[in-house]
């Protein structure tokens, strides 16, 4: 089967995580517990990132993946939130994994949102 991929944002991306993922032997279940961490912190502060899907990226420097979730939060509560995920991380012991996943701040102190990238 044939399916053109091409209007896809970030597939090359996509690509390149999946191959990674699978070249490491790390489960997706394993994957799929950092993200739903991520969720759930999203979900209890009735939060939703703001492009069609997080920014993707594989760091071939640094052999890991890269998970960003644009929100309506200031630059500093992302941080906050990104901290306490790490923390959640730890707990959890998912903190060795190849992937880091953070939060990205895009509310202005006026209350405008930052206007989105090609994402």
């Amino acid at each position: 089967m044939n399916i053109d991929l091409s209007a896809i944002d970030q597939i090359e991306d996509v690509k390149m995580m999946a191959h990674k993922a699978f070249e490491f032997g790390i489960p997706d279940s394993e994957y799929a517990r950092v993200l739903d961490l991520a969720g759930e912190m999203l979900r209890q502060r009735r939060l939703f990132w703001l492009d069609r899907s997080p920014r993707l990226l594989f760091d071939e420097e640094m052999d890991c993946h890269w998970v960003q979730f644009r929100i309506a939060v200031s630059p500093e509560d992302a941080a906050d939130m990104t901290g306490e995920l790490i923390s959640l991380l730890v707990e959890a012991d998912l903190d060795r994994l190849p992937i880091n996943v953070s939060f990205y701040g895009a509310l202005h102190e006026d209350g405008s949102l930052e206007t989105a990238d090609a994402n």
